[in-house]
């Protein structure tokens, strides 16, 4: 009798030993699932925040109008045009290099309260038209990217012919 019940012991010890086992993995696999879930929401969100603050810059001139002579308020950078209204998908490139000397303060600090690093480049369809880029030029840690066909008034101010190469300088000379 004893026997049996050794092995009725026995039993119920490695029932428990397996229970225990299939039980930790479940865990496990159900903590890794939760995990990748809650890291793919928050990028999803980043990314969604990123677009939406891109869409707003290139659809917005700012408040106030002249944000960028007072380095105050909501940066905007789209272009208003002689009758006073706003060009959707546009770019001031005066209102651009505005950004860039506070970039940090009116972009980071105030559009994403410092919890993500970012930047703006402009890439001109003419490739004889160097890109410009503004913000922070840390690419450490996850790179998402937002692209936007945007008019640019780079030549409105200042038009320099570079003789050398046929090309056109963009830079405020």
């Amino acid at each position: 009798m004893t026997d049996n019940r050794g092995n009725i012991v026995v039993e119920i010890a490695l029932v428990l030993i397996i229970t225990l086992l299939i039980t930790g993995i479940v865990v496990n696999s159900s903590e890794l699932m939760i995990s990748k879930a809650i890291t793919t929401t928050e990028r999803q969100n980043t990314e969604m925040l990123i677009s939406e603050v891109v869409d707003n810059l290139v659809n917005n001139p700012g408040t106030p109008k002249n944000w960028e002579k007072y380095d105050k308020g909501t940066p905007g950078l789209a272009i208003i045009n002689e009758e006073g209204e706003t060009i959707p998908n546009s770019v001031s490139y005066s209102k651009f290099i505005a950004l860039k000397n506070n970039y940090k303060k009116l972009v980071d600090k105030k559009l994403f309260e410092s919890k993500i690093k970012t930047s703006i480049e402009l890439i001109p369809q003419q490739s004889s038209v160097s890109s410009v880029k503004i913000g922070n030029g840390n690419e450490k840690g996850d790179i998402l990217t937002v692209n936007r066909l945007v008019k640019c008034d780079f030549y409105k101010k200042f038009v320099i012919k570079d003789f050398q190469y046929g090309g056109k300088c963009n830079h405020n000379h």
